[in-house]
């Protein structure tokens, strides 16, 4: 009996996303430059809004990740740059970092400068802390965790069409790879989700990034069509 250990997400069936200002689609890498010259790099399925406004120059990121670099406060522009997810915030005190969300829950990381990332905890009490270049933080609905160190490097890959994997789980590394086809990658055992992966693969190419997987690590597929692959 198979065992679908990763579930099927299908972005016309996701309703919060119809609304949102910016999105991609499944594969899709695109760069937006807002009125005050502000640039979004969004990875692929993922969905920002807007909420401009004579104070404030907020960000929304209704899923998926973005990479923020931001037009400074000087000069005639004197509004924070705020970028909103999940019930937290990120201020940008610098000029460039990712957010990455995926439900509640919420990365951060910094590749210049710093921000401060706020998050109520389960109790409501409000807590931030800075991040400084080279650290991430995670937030969910249980609050804020703590900085940490980060290879941002290989987080960032993406916007130069690469995935990059050092002793990642199985389990991990097809959720990821599931972003950039249509069709789902499955495993057919739950103990095949604790393989571990390293290497670099082209974000265009998920089949031959498979197939290498694959190989290396001694497994087989079997594919239905376009619809499904099954490792096994």
């Amino acid at each position: 009996m198979f065992v679908l250990v990763l579930g099927i997400g299908v972005s016309w069936l996701e309703p919060v996303r119809w609304f949102a200002d910016y999105t991609t689609r499944t594969g899709e890498i695109r760069t937006v430059q807002f009125n005050d010259g502000s640039l979004a790099e969004l990875d692929t399925h993922a969905a920002l809004s807007l909420r401009y406004t004579a104070n404030e120059r907020r960000v929304i990121v209704v899923g998926g990740q973005a990479y923020f670099t931001v037009a400074p406060v000087s000069g005639t522009e004197h509004r924070p740059f705020v970028v909103d997810a999940a019930g937290g915030t990120v201020t940008a005190l610098g000029t460039q970092f990712m957010v990455a969300r995926d439900g509640s829950d919420v990365d951060t990381i910094v590749t210049e400068h710093t921000v401060r990332v706020a998050k109520e905890n389960h109790e409501g009490i409000l807590r931030s802390v800075v991040v400084s270049k080279g650290q991430s933080v995670h937030f969910d609905r249980s609050g804020l965790h703590e900085p940490h160190a980060v290879s941002t490097a290989t987080l960032t890959a993406w916007r130069t069409g690469q995935l990059v994997f050092d002793n990642v789980p199985l389990s991990d590394v097809i959720a990821r790879l599931n972003r950039y086809r249509h069709g789902r990658i499955v495993l057919a055992k739950r103990s095949l989700a604790t393989l571990r992966v390293s290497g670099v693969f082209a974000c265009e190419n998920i089949g031959g990034a498979l197939t290498t997987i694959s190989q290396e690590l001694h497994v087989k597929t079997i594919s239905a069509g376009t619809l499904v692959t099954v490792i096994y």
